[in-house]
């Protein structure tokens, strides 16, 4: 019986709103759609109507909300009460109209608490507009990944099996630094200073599990780059210095010393799971630091001839040594 009482009276309401579309196109009447006192009446109309369907259908119908809510923001932004129109602040209403059935359906029933997931994203997308003309953009970038990740984190400690939701977490957190980066460094540092946060997730890595030790490989790498680049541009003088008549290449010695550092770590904290390979590296970016040092930037011209020779010596100093163990006499 409800559900025919609610049929006819929507019917009814269909109509109306068909016969005036017909009169606004056919000239008889001339109205905003979204705007003046005509659209408020149709506005009101419309959220009163969808209210009493959803208390005849019962609060549990809480999808009656959906046009009952978003009928009374455009009612709202109808009368005026939003003003610029045309404004970022008049979709606060629309967005936040969307978001709030959701809660009320999670709060009448507990167990579906997935609900709360698109009431959670489209509350920080209601932000948004508000905020957008106030906040800086790098700034509210940030709140809003930061906003995104905070479920998937919070889904993580309910559920510690949920691994993905932690690494999708820690994903878009890292992506909210840099626009936070981006208000506090200006400039030519902003690069140096993304490849040494990037190094530090990787050291992350392989520090929380021994296992992970190709993840010490990418931190090397990228801290030593990093480094070597902000040195560049905050005291670009002391890249090449002169001890007399000599001339000391600094950064590139220290860049393939960053190098020899990184693998010589892997090298020596592999005692539980021996990598033995990580010592020729080892020993080729270091040959490479010295004589950049050496070189200064002479290096630079002889630098593909100067890796052949490392490398050549590097593999008959490794057959050297394995020979000598092999022949060795057994005890």
């Amino acid at each position: 019986m409800k559900t025919t009482i609610i049929k006819i009276f929507w019917g009814v309401i269909l109509v109306s709103l068909v016969s005036l579309s017909l009169a606004c196109v056919l000239g008889y009447v001339t109205f905003d759609r979204f705007n003046g006192p005509i659209s408020l009446i149709i506005f009101v109309s419309l959220c009163t109507a969808s209210c009493i369907s959803y208390f005849v259908s019962g609060i549990r119908s809480w999808a009656w909300l959906f046009p009952a809510l978003i009928s009374a923001a455009l009612a709202l932004n109808a009368a005026g009460i939003f003003e610029p129109y045309g404004s970022p602040i008049v979709a606060f209403p629309i967005l936040l109209s969307i978001a709030i059935p959701f809660y009320v359906g999670y709060l009448l029933n507990r167990k579906q608490w997935e609900w709360l997931v698109p009431a959670w994203f489209l509350t920080i997308i209601t932000v948004i507009p508000p905020l957008s003309e106030r906040i800086n953009p790098d700034i509210l970038a940030a709140l809003v990944l930061y906003a995104i990740s905070l479920p998937f984190l919070v889904g993580y400690l309910v559920n510690q099996r949920c691994k993905w939701a932690l690494f999708l977490s820690a994903v878009l957190g890292f992506i909210g630094i840099f626009s936070l980066i981006e208000t506090i460094i200006h400039g030519n540092i902003l690069g140096p200073v993304v490849l040494l946060l990037i190094a530090l997730p990787c050291f992350i890595t392989f520090y929380s599990s021994k296992k992970r030790w190709w993840a010490l490989i990418p931190s090397g790498v990228f801290f030593s780059i990093g480094l070597v680049a902000l040195l560049d541009k905050l005291l670009p003088v002391y890249d090449y210095i002169f001890v007399g008549n000599h001339q000391i290449g600094v950064y590139t010695g220290l860049l393939f010393l960053g190098f020899a550092i990184t693998f010589a770590l892997l090298w020596r904290l592999g005692y539980t799971q021996p990598r033995q390979w990580s010592k020729y590296p080892t020993i080729g970016f270091l040959a490479c630091s010295v004589l950049a040092l050496i070189m200064g930037q002479n290096f630079e011209v002889f630098l593909p001839a100067i890796s052949l020779l490392v490398i050549g010596i590097v593999m008959l100093t490794a057959i050297y040594f394995k020979e000598r163990v092999t022949h060795q006499p057994s005890s």
